[in-house]
Order: structure tokens, then C-alpha cells, then sequence
């Protein structure tokens, strides 16, 4: 009985702790982890947002840039960090769903070494060609690659990304609805390739174990400046559909994303090496 009592006591003091922690925060800057280099979406959603929860939240937010290994030294850095608030990360499908089938050792768990605060934007991959390639549309340049194989090569932002792994899927097959960015532009799926869907997303993490009032807190304010008119005007301006959902549903996503991406992968071929 004496353990007992201990045991509840032990756990009473902790949430205490936990409750008192967050009542008080923030009480210095926050570190906000970008994965990846200065310069590219998830850098420019980081410093857009950063800024204004700055002002929400009464103290400095220090954007870092942590590039290497598809965004997985960024990654690792967060989750092995403090879970008191001090620490968030930019993450995306390459550092929280593609990374965990493409690297063997990948140094964090996903889901298991984060909590989801919100999805910030859905991303559309678009496939281009240059105006003189002769292929006017998709059934041509699939044509075009089949009548001449190994002379075409795509590029993309770098291996493990959704466009490295848009490429090896659209080799293997060759999104389902046409986004709201570019209506005009038809999908894939609308040229024949029935299946394919595969484009980029942006959310927000923190470590495992972040008291919730404060995971709640940072969801409140940041979904509250997505739906700034000012933000959501420069954010559609780089191609992003804004999502600002609950950190549930952000959790729920990313669980569906690793299983989705794995099996993509592994139909794919695709390796890191």
C-alpha cells in the first residue's frame, strides 16, 4: 500500500511539474529547426511564421538551419532535444514519412519521437519539360521516353524528396485531383496514369513528451497566423494549399504518410546511398 501511495504521489508531483511548466512558457527564445537550407519552402514558411509568432507569443523565434541527409540531421537534432517547448521543427514528408522506408538507420522515429502540432500546406508536385522537347503532354512524352531509353533524365531537389521519388514512381508506373493553385493544369491520373499521386506537404514538430498545453498553445497560434490574409496570400504565392488542422489530425496523417511511402519505395526501387 505504501508503494502505492508513492507511485500516485510520484505521478501527482510530476504533472504538477508539467502543468507549472507550461504556465510559464515561454520564458526565453524558441529554436525553430529547418531541416534544410536557407532559402527553400520550408526555410521561407518558417521565417513567415516565425516572425508574427514572435509577436504572439512575447518572445524571440530563432530559425536554424540544419541541412543533410534529406532533412534527417535536422530531424534528429529535434528529437533528441528538450521536450519543454524551447524546440520546433519544420518537418515534411521527407523527414516524417519518406525517410523512415529510404534510409536503413535512420537515427529517430518519426511518429514515436514527435508530437504533430499542424500541418501547415499541402505542396502539389507538377511535372514540366523544357519547350524543346518534343512531347506537347503526358501520353507524348511517355511515348517520347519509351522510343528512347536512358537518354532522358529528370532533376529533382535531391534523393529522398517527393520529386526524386515523383520521378522513380512516374518510371515505375509512369496527384488524383487537380490542385486549387493551378486548376487549369490536369493531373496525371487525368492522362491516364490511374494511381499516381504523390506531392509534398509542411508541417510543424516538436519532441516527444512536450507538455500539451504548450502543443496546444503553439497550434492555436499558428493556425491562428495561417489565416492571416497577408500570410495566406504569400503562401498561395509559392504554391502551397494551406491546411491548419489540429495536431490529431496532423498525427493521424503522418501515420497514414510512412505507410503510404513505404510501400512506394519499395515498388519504386528507390535507394539512398
Amino acid at each position: 500500500m505504501r508503494r502505492i501511495e508513492q507511485w500516485i504521489a510520484a505521478i501527482a508531483l510530476a504533472t504538477l511539474a508539467t502543468v507549472a511548466q507550461a504556465q510559464g512558457w515561454p520564458a526565453k527564445p524558441i529554436k525553430w529547426v529547418v531541416p534544410f537550407a536557407a532559402g527553400g519552402t520550408t526555410d521561407i514558411l518558417a521565417r513567415t511564421i516565425g516572425e508574427k509568432l514572435a509577436i504572439a507569443l512575447g518572445q524571440p523565434v530563432i530559425i536554424e538551419n540544419k541541412p543533410g541527409a534529406g532533412g534527417g540531421v535536422g530531424a534528429e537534432l529535434t528529437a533528441k532535444s528538450p521536450p519543454d517547448g524551447y524546440t520546433v521543427m519544420g518537418g515534411t514528408i521527407s523527414t516524417h514519412a519518406i525517410n523512415a522506408s529510404l534510409y536503413k538507420d535512420l537515427p529517430y522515429d518519426p511518429v514515436k519521437d514527435f508530437v504533430a502540432i499542424t500541418l501547415i500546406a499541402r505542396v502539389p508536385n507538377m511535372l514540366v519539360v523544357t519547350p524543346s522537347l518534343p512531347a506537347k503532354d503526358v501520353k507524348e512524352l511517355i511515348a517520347l521516353l519509351k522510343a528512347n531509353p536512358g537518354k532522358y533524365s529528370f532533376a529533382s531537389s535531391g534523393n529522398g524528396t517527393s520529386q526524386y521519388l515523383s520521378g522513380e514512381l512516374f518510371k515505375s508506373m509512369t496527384t488524383a485531383k487537380r490542385s486549387s493553385i493551378a486548376p487549369e493544369v490536369p493531373t496525371l491520373a487525368e492522362w491516364g496514369l490511374a494511381g499516381f499521386e504523390v506531392g509534398s506537404w509542411q508541417g510543424v514538430f516538436a519532441p516527444a513528451g512536450t507538455p500539451p498545453e504548450i502543443v496546444k498553445r503553439l497550434n492555436a497560434e499558428i493556425v491562428k497566423i495561417l489565416n492571416m490574409p497577408d500570410v495566406r496570400e504569400k503562401l498561395t504565392g509559392l504554391g502551397a494549399e494551406i491546411v491548419a488542422d489540429s495536431p490529431e489530425e496532423f498525427a493521424a496523417i503522418v501515420k497514414a504518410e510512412v505507410v503510404k511511402w513505404s510501400d512506394i519505395v519499395r515498388k519504386s526501387g528507390a535507394k539512398v546511398d
